[in-house]
C-alpha cells in the first residue's frame, strides 16, 4: 500500500541528476568513506550508461523532494535480464513501506517489459535490503567478496523468476 503523501512517479533522463545526488549523499551518510568512494564510482558508471528507453528510474516524492530510489537497468548481455540498482530510501522514510512501494512497482515494469530474470545485490551488512528482496521473492544465488579499500565487504546476490507471459489464443 502507497505511503500517504508520497508521490511515485517513473522518470527519465530528466530525474537522473537528482536522483543519481540523491543517492550518492545517502552512501556517504551511512557507509565509511572507503566503501563510500566505490559505490560513488559504481554510481557514476550506471548513470553513465543509463537509457530510458530501456532503463527504469522511479522515485518516491514528499513535498517535492525525494526520499527514495529504484534504477531498474536491462542486462545488455541478457536482453531478459534486469539489474536493481539504488534501491535506497532517506532514513526519515525506512520502515513506512517506501522501499517495498519501490520495488513493488520496480517489479511491474520488468512484468510490462517482458523482462524475466530480476538480479540485485545488497551488502550482507544492510538490514533493509536483503530484507525486502526476501519478502518480494527474490532468493539469494551467491556471495560476492567485494574488494573495498585493504578489505572486502560480503554482497549478496539475489535473483528472482518471473513467469513467461502467456501467449495469445486470439488470431
Amino acid at each position: 500500500m502507497p505511503v500517504a503523501d508520497v508521490v511515485y512517479r517513473s522518470r527519465g533522463a530528466d530525474g537522473l541528476v537528482a536522483a543519481r545526488a540523491f543517492v550518492e549523499r545517502l552512501v556517504s551518510e551511512e557507509y565509511d568513506a572507503v566503501v563510500a568512494q566505490v559505490l560513488r564510482n559504481e554510481i557514476a558508471a550506471i548513470a553513465s550508461d543509463f537509457d530510458a528507453a530501456r532503463d527504469a528510474l522511479l522515485t518516491a516524492e514528499r513535498d517535492g523532494r525525494i526520499v527514495g530510489v529504484l534504477l531498474v537497468t536491462r542486462d545488455l548481455a541478457d536482453p531478459v535480464t534486469a539489474r536493481f540498482n539504488w534501491l535506497i530510501v532517506d532514513g526519515s522514510e525506512r520502515n513506512s513501506g517506501v522501499g517495498r512501494e519501490l520495488l513493488f512497482r520496480g517489479i511491474e515494469a520488468c512484468r510490462e517489459r517482458r523482462l524475466l530474470v530480476l538480479r540485485a545485490r545488497s551488502f550482507a551488512g544492510s538490514p533493509a535490503g536483503p530484507h525486502l528482496y526476501w519478502l518480494y521473492g527474490f532468493r539469494v544465488v551467491d556471495l560476492v567478496p567485494v574488494p573495498v579499500g585493504e578489505g572486502t565487504r560480503e554482497s549478496i546476490l539475489f535473483e528472482k523468476r518471473l513467469s513467461a507471459p502467456a501467449l495469445s489464443s486470439e488470431p
